[in-house]
């Protein structure tokens, strides 16, 4: 499952990574805080969007994306 650098406003149209609270090869759970994104107004905590393994970061802290930009991939929990 692919996370994704999120629309946080509507002008908004990049957001830079500025921490990962995982690291790959940890388990998360939905709704979870899992990364922080800075934009030019606000700094906000992004959930995870499944509960899972942390299997790849794909955008390093300190990297600005435009919206839209693969960031990360979990592995989702078997149900």
């Amino acid at each position: 499952m692919d996370v994704i650098m999120p629309q946080l406003g509507e002008t908004v149209t990049e957001g830079t990574v500025a921490n990962w609270y995982k690291k790959v090869g940890d388990t998360v759970k939905a709704d979870e805080p899992l990364f922080e994104v800075e934009t030019d107004k606000v700094t906000t905590e992004i959930p995870a969007i499944a509960s899972g393994v942390l299997k790849a970061i794909l955008v390093e802290s300190g990297t600005t994306v435009p919206v839209g930009t693969i960031l990360a991939v979990i592995e989702p929990a078997p149900k």
